[in-house]
């Protein structure tokens, strides 16, 4: 299976926020490597970065599409963006 690109989508709530992790492949097939639940909180962005850490391929860039309601993604974005490498964040405003 030959991957070509990544992205996480998370939507955001003020006590939790869910995020799916999908990759491409070159045939242009779509699959869904894992989805799940965490709290918004510090410990719930530390389970996601270690949720992350045994899925992502590291040599690929990850896309990061977030929904950005009110102020509850901005711990989330903040921490992506200090702890990820080679990632574009895409936020949507609602």
């Amino acid at each position: 299976m030959n991957i070509i690109g990544q992205s996480l989508g998370i939507d955001i709530a003020a006590k939790s926020f869910q995020v799916c992790l999908q990759i491409k492949q070159a045939d242009g097939h779509c699959k869904i490597k894992g989805s799940r639940s965490f709290p918004n909180t510090a410990k719930g962005i530390v389970a996601l970065e270690q949720w992350l850490a045994k899925r992502l391929h590291s040599e690929l860039a990850l896309a990061v599409v977030m929904e950005a309601t009110g102020v509850y993604y901005e711990t989330l974005a903040y921490s992506l963006m200090k702890r990820v490498i080679g990632f574009t964040f895409y936020f949507l405003i609602g």
